[in-house]
């Protein structure tokens, strides 16, 4: 699948956006799960709407203050390029299939996410198809 140039750019967005939370004062897993069902996300998820325009801070902001998450003092860390990949495949992932990020974070919570980053040499949708057949199989058990 070929993704126009703003469906790339929203990829873009969307992993910068869970890479930052390397630098935040917020548990990662927490926010990752707060944006997969928020209405930011579902903005982005949208044919058309104001957070797609958002800029990865008023994001953030947007999410934290939604489900008021609190600063941590010290928040436990992430890989960083793991969690641009979480942000850039989820957000790929939705233009491939059309599921939205809730019905994605049904399939793919934010553990699984963060485990996913194995996949990043593939080709995107192989990735995807071998992020859901984990997560098939995490159900199954």
């Amino acid at each position: 699948m070929n993704l126009d140039v703003f469906q790339m750019q929203q990829c873009e967005n969307q992993g910068r956006l869970f890479e930052s939370l390397d630098r935040r004062p917020i548990d990662a897993k927490a926010f990752i799960r707060a944006f997969m069902n928020s209405r930011a996300a579902a903005g982005l998820d949208s044919t058309f709407d104001h957070f797609q325009w958002a800029g990865i801070e008023y994001i953030y902001e947007d999410v934290v203050e939604e489900f008021n998450l609190h600063p941590d003092p010290n928040p436990p860390r992430y890989n960083t390029e793991a969690l641009w990949y979480g942000g850039y495949i989820t957000r790929y992932w939705h233009y491939l299939t059309g599921e939205t990020m809730k019905e994605i974070y049904a399939q793919c919570d934010e553990n699984l996410l963060l485990q996913c980053y194995g996949f990043h040499s593939e080709a995107n949708e192989m990735a995807i198809e071998d992020i859901k057949a984990i997560a098939r199989q995490r159900g199954a058990q």
